[in-house]
């Protein structure tokens, strides 16, 4: 027998100037080999980001979100206002800045979909946090809740800074993005026009009569089922939405179903 010994060198931080210059010898295309090693053909490196921003019903979406996307088996991290979390695990020094929090899940390696909450302020005074969305949920607010329930006629209007950093989300949509929004919000057109791209609506009221643009995909809750339609098939989600849960469940299922989460996967 034989016996053979390798010896290998694990570098920190690697030289590439001796491959790609050297003293002798023709140049080496290392870099391109590291690169494409990191980054088979057909990968990006890029993971799903999804940005929910809107009224004060962000987290709640955020987290029932998160939820979905787990029990389909997704490796998620969530980032709120409150808290930053990965696959369940609550991060010890979670800070106050929404852009910081999307930062910090993006550099998280065991992270494959992201899901963030954009205070509207905060995105107009700060930015986003990240290049691109893949969804954005513009979450209802109380003003929506109430007037559904038809407790009061007028909408609270929204300052010019908190519509300044919705639309610096819905703009932050990549091209083949997905907005999801509800046909009840009073800027449903406004928003709507900002984003040429896929839309999703939904609604609280189960009726879709209001949308200002033609969408095959909806989501709407009907005496306590959540029914959607997507591409032309229709399903109904198998659980029960009590009254007062429909303002997180209905947007968070809407987003799960852009991310490919449906009732016959769970």
């Amino acid at each position: 027998f034989r016996r053979v010994l390798f010896r290998s060198e694990v570098n920190a931080g690697p030289s590439l100037s001796m491959h790609v210059a050297p003293l002798q010898g023709e140049p080496q295309p290392v870099g391109a080999a590291i690169v494409n090693l990191i980054y088979p053909p057909g990968r990006t490196g890029r993971i799903p980001v999804v940005t929910i921003t809107g009224g004060e019903s962000r987290a709640e979406i955020a987290e029932r979100l998160a939820e979905l996307l787990q029990a389909d088996g997704r490796s998620v991290g969530l980032a709120t206002s409150q808290f930053r979390r990965v696959n369940g695990h609550v991060a010890k020094n979670s800070p106050k800045s929404d852009c910081a929090n999307v930062e910090a899940l993006l550099m998280h390696k065991a992270v494959a979909v992201a899901v963030c909450e954009s205070r509207p302020y905060q995105a107009a005074r700060e930015g986003l946090g990240c290049s691109r969305c893949d969804v954005v949920v513009i979450a209802p607010d109380s003003s929506d809740r109430l007037r559904l329930a038809n407790k009061r006629s007028e909408d609270a209007p929204k300052s010019e800074m908190d519509r300044s950093g919705i639309k610096a989300a819905v703009r932050g949509l990549s091209a083949s993005g997905t907005l999801v929004l509800s046909v009840d919000d009073p800027d449903a057109e406004t928003w709507a026009a900002l984003h040429p791209g896929p839309i999703v609506w939904f609604s609280l009221s189960g009726s879709m009569e209001s949308a200002p643009r033609f969408s095959d995909s909806s989501v709407t809750c009907v005496e306590g089922q959540v029914r959607g339609t997507m591409g032309g098939s229709t399903w109904t989600w198998p659980l029960q939405t009590p009254e007062g849960q429909a303002i997180r469940n209905v947007p968070a299922i809407a987003a799960a179903m852009v991310l490919g989460v449906v009732p016959h996967r769970r």
